[in-house]
């Protein structure tokens, strides 16, 4: 952890070596302060990688059911679809954390998963599945 500014940062490293440079103490999305160490896609490297340190748990604390998400089913490639979870999140027996969206079967990783923030929503709140 790292002291900035009169507050400490959270310092949580998710599982590619990127540090959050959140406040401590803080729930849910964990958030680099730089770019992406792993990029999976071109149009990612710009972004800061972010990850959910208690997983499931943050998930459902920051996003109900029927929140507007972008998916990427298999790889992490491409604009991914867009979609809402029909589910809350959960852990599998692997200890990886899935949440079910409208339009796919199953359950998605979510390091698959991007929340769609409310500045970028399509008018009315809709969603739409996007072709792959």
């Amino acid at each position: 952890m790292s002291t900035v500014e009169g507050w400490t940062a959270c310092g949580a490293v998710s599982e590619h070596g990127d540090v959050c440079a959140s406040e401590e103490g803080h729930s849910g999305l964990c958030r680099s302060d730089g770019p992406r160490k792993h990029v999976s896609a071109p149009e990612k490297a710009g972004k800061p990688w972010c990850w959910y340190r208690d997983d499931a748990v943050s998930w459902n604390a920051d996003h109900p059911v029927g929140a507007p998400v972008r998916y990427w089913p298999g790889w992490s490639e491409g604009e991914g679809r867009v979609s809402r979870t029909r589910t809350p999140a959960w852990t599998l027996g692997s200890g990886e954390a899935v949440v079910s969206v409208e339009g796919y079967p199953g359950g998605i990783a979510l390091t698959h998963v991007e929340p769609i923030p409310a500045s970028v929503r399509p008018q009315g709140g809709e969603t739409s599945e996007a072709p792959a």
